[in-house]
């Protein structure tokens, strides 16, 4: 993967203009993880904790250490098992690597106990206000270096109801997909953290590390239900394109579950600077290595973000291209790409789901409407989810199709760029479409399918 990656071509960030202000640009290049320091790596030699090649088995090595422990001596491994996942296995978990200044540590002094005054998720020190608006910026400490920082913690996007319950029925039209999670910054203000069980902040982390490091034996249990009981979220492309060095193989074969979450800008107007890692090639290469990445998934959820919809010169505005040659395009680009790499994951992958912004769903929605052949399902009719199927021709790994799923919303693309001699139209209210996970951008015939 590091070769692959060591060949591809990037898209180069243009010197500022004028070129007298070199230090400028050095600190531009500092608050652009692409251009950072290298990925840290796991070090070339490890001391042997799980089962291996090698010729002593950790297992064999760990039956002093619990001869004397109830625990692991009196219970079979199957409850034992069951134990370790209610402590932290089958749950989402995100794990997140960000190049940034170390966060300030929370002022104490600010939270009175009150709802008004929740802390944020994961206790993360970050800029919020009233109105309880997503912010991706940590409040940090700049007089510190910026640094490679680990983040991780329990997902808390959505309340711990069961599906079947009354509260979660209050709540479905409410439910935020992975494509919008924002536990990774902090989320919005313990939004639904005092829903779940257990104290703050403590709660809102995985509290595996305790058990993993008590004994060997309890590392061997515990890190397969660490691994291979949870959803693993991520939305680090740093990370994604680096993971054969920052997990362990082992580790990499437990994940049966993932959440990933990619940004690029393929068809960013030629006006816009993109980074390094928002081209197409470097996509593909993140697509190339999924399958051998995670070779045991049995449910795969991509959310794309980004600049998706093609556009083009129009009077000197850049304007969205017509429907059918933007679907056209996006299909060649992204979605024939998707399809291929797919089909070569695992038999056992039985879910998977890609999840498209507002403006490219809407898209693909309305034509698959028109299509009549394939399954599409939308809230208004009391559907769960607004997504629609996408059928997989001569899959080599047996999977018939997947979904197309509504991910985040776009709130006045479309008015922004304007249309063809059309005014713009007004962007819709913000308390119409916070919650509502079926509006979508621009104007009245974007709100409901």
């Amino acid at each position: 993967m590091r070769a692959r990656l060591s060949r591809l071509p990037r898209l180069q960030i243009p010197d500022p203009q004028p070129a007298d202000e070199p230090r400028l640009w050095g600190e531009i290049r500092r608050y652009i993880p692409e251009l950072a320091e290298p990925v840290p790596a796991l070090p070339a030699e490890r001391r042997a904790l799980t089962p291996s090649a090698s010729r002593e088995d950790p297992r064999d090595s760990a039956a002093d250490a619990t001869a004397q422990s109830s625990f692991f001596q009196k219970l079979p491994f199957e409850i034992r098992r069951r134990i370790l996942v209610e402590a932290f296995g089958g749950h989402t978990i995100h794990m997140d690597l960000s190049f940034d200044h170390p966060e300030r540590p929370l002022d104490k002094a600010y939270f009175d106990g009150s709802m008004k005054h929740l802390s944020n998720h994961g206790n993360h020190n970050r800029e919020t206000n009233e109105c309880r608006q997503e912010t991706t910026r940590y409040k940090v400490d700049t007089s510190l270096p910026k640094r490679w920082i680990w983040r991780s913690s329990d997902c808390h996007r959505n309340p711990p109801w069961d599906i079947k319950s009354d509260e979660h029925n209050k709540y479905k039209d409410r439910a935020v997909n992975a494509s919008e999670d924002r536990c990774r910054l902090g989320g919005v203000e313990g939004h639904f953290c005092h829903l779940w069980p257990g104290e703050r902040p403590q709660k809102c982390f995985v509290g595996a590390m305790g058990w993993l490091l008590s004994c060997r034996q309890a590392y061997c249990e515990g890190v397969d239900v660490l691994y291979g009981t949870n959803t693993i979220h991520t939305a680090s492309r740093q990370m994604l394109l680096h993971l054969d060095k920052l997990l362990l193989p082992q580790r990499l074969s437990k994940i049966r579950s993932v959440e990933l979450v990619w940004y690029f800008r393929p068809y960013a107007p030629n006006t816009v600077v993109v980074g390094p890692l928002d081209d197409l090639g470097t996509f593909y290469t993140f697509l190339e290595a999924l399958p051998t990445t995670f070779p045991n998934l049995t449910s795969f959820y991509m959310a794309l973000w980004g600049d998706l919809t093609p556009m083009k010169e129009y009077i000197g505005v850049p304007v969205y291209m017509e429907e059918a040659e933007s679907i056209k395009i996006t299909d060649r680009d992204i979605m024939s790409p998707i399809d291929r790499y797919v089909s070569k994951f695992s038999p056992k992958l039985r879910q998977c789901t890609i999840a498209l912004g507002s403006l490219e769903y809407e898209r693909r929605r309305r034509q698959a409407v028109k299509a009549g052949d394939v399954e599409v399902e939308q809230i208004h009719l009391q559907h769960l989810q607004e997504r629609h199927w996408r059928p997989l021709n001569n899959s080599p790994g047996g999977l018939e199709g997947y979904w197309i799923q509504l991910g985040h919303r776009e709130l006045g693309r479309v008015g922004r760029c304007g249309g063809f001699g059309e005014p713009s139209p007004p962007d819709p209210p913000e308390y119409e479409v916070l919650f509502q996970p079926w509006y979508l951008v621009g104007n009245e015939r974007h709100y409901r399918f």
